[in-house]
This record gives structure tokens, sequence and C-alpha cells, in this order.
């Protein structure tokens, strides 16, 4: 898991603080805060019993431990970097919504985040590194 997420921010190092943990619970961190405002942060926590992917602050997807969920888990954190993270907020409610590659949306927002009253802010991708 660690050479996969190595390699998928590899290329936005100048962009952003990256900070790797490991607990005594043996849960393993990745931490991905932007340099500059604009670009979505992110986290992906993993342990033996799941992989959670946190984003835009205070949102989250959980993925089953192993191989099978890395493509998808791929394209999550494809989205974060490229900017295409909406925060929405309705009310009270607070959620924030990735948009895949594929155009299919993701998140805890996904339910709300058609609704016209709503106020949606944007991310903005990460400067990558020519390498």
């Amino acid at each position: 898991m660690e050479k996969f997420l190595k390699d998928m921010v590899e290329d936005i190092n100048d962009a952003a603080t990256i900070r790797w943990n490991i607990d005594r619970d043996g849960v393993s961190t990745l931490f991905v805060e932007p340099i500059k405002t604009g670009p979505c942060p992110f986290s992906v926590a993993w342990s033996a019993h799941e992989i959670v992917v946190g984003f835009a602050l205070d949102s989250r997807l959980e993925f089953g431990p192993g191989d099978e969920d890395l493509p998808l888990i791929e394209k999550v954190i494809a989205a974060c970097i490229d900017g295409r993270v909406t925060v929405v907020a309705s009310g009270r409610r607070r959620g924030a919504a990735i948009e895949l590659d594929d155009g299919s949306v993701v998140g805890d927002a996904a339910a709300v985040r058609r609704a016209d009253t709503e106020r949606r802010s944007y991310y903005q991708p990460y400067q990558r590194t020519e390498r």
C-alpha cells in the first residue's frame, strides 16, 4: 500500500506537505496538505481491517482491506489531486462529493449536491512537478 501511495503523490511533492504516520495500533496514515490555499487536503489510513480516504477536511470514504478496492481508491485520490472535489452546504448540512474520471460521483454529499439551494465551493488541482 505504501508504494502504491508514494507513486500516486510523487509528482505533487512540491505543492503539498506529505507526512507518513504509523500508530501503535498498526494503522498507517498518509496526510497530504496543500502548501497554498486551493487544492483539497486528503489522507489515506489503512490497517488489516480497512482503508479510509479522508478528504475536504471532514469527509471520508471507507473501503475493505486488501487490493480489491485499489482501482477505486486510485480514482478517488486522483480526483482529489485533480481538484474534482465539491464542498456542498445546505442549511446546517455540509459534505463533499468527488467526481471520478468516468463522471460518476461518490461522497457524503452525492445525494444532496443536485439541490439548487446549495452553496458550493470547488477545490483547485495540485501543481504537478515535471520529472
